[in-house]
């Protein structure tokens, strides 16, 4: 009876997951912001509605960087007697947004090393010479298709 009970709230909470899946496509395809960024490869439906919900102003950034620093994908910066040391990422920011754009990285890497390139919309105008060849474990934050840019 406890099983049943369990797989009665499973299938429940498989409904409302897949309902709010069908109203964030719904919100996304009428958005034209989230439409636009959809076409950055690794950026998806999820990513672009929940940049475009949480930013009301894109331009309040600087650079991309300012952007990564603001979900916090930058590495902390610790520096003595001129030499600057860059650590581990710093992880101070919007955690959501930030596992959205790492999990978003890493399907790009996935790509890029089984197929030899990365295709799609965005590609061209995200990196203008190419993907990255020489280290592909590190996305460019700041390049000129990224979002804060």
């Amino acid at each position: 009876m406890c099983l049943a009970a369990l797989g009665g709230q499973l299938r429940a909470l498989k409904a409302q997951i897949l309902e709010f899946d069908r109203r964030i496509i719904a919100w996304h395809r009428s958005n034209t912001t989230s439409k636009r960024l959809d076409a950055i490869p690794g950026v998806g439906p999820a990513l672009a509605t929940a940049l475009v919900a949480s930013i009301a102003d894109p331009k309040a950034f600087r650079s991309g960087r300012d952007f990564s620093a603001w979900v916090g994908l930058v590495p902390k910066l610790s520096s003595s007697g001129g030499k600057d040391k860059l650590g581990s990422i710093s992880k101070q920011g919007d955690r959501y947004l930030r596992s959205l754009f790492t999990a978003g990285a890493l399907a790009v890497i996935r790509y890029a090393k089984i197929h030899g390139t990365i295709t799609g919309h965005g590609s061209r105008d995200c990196w203008p010479g190419g993907p990255p060849r020489s280290r592909p474990s590190r996305l460019p934050i700041s390049s000129p298709g990224w979002p804060g840019r």
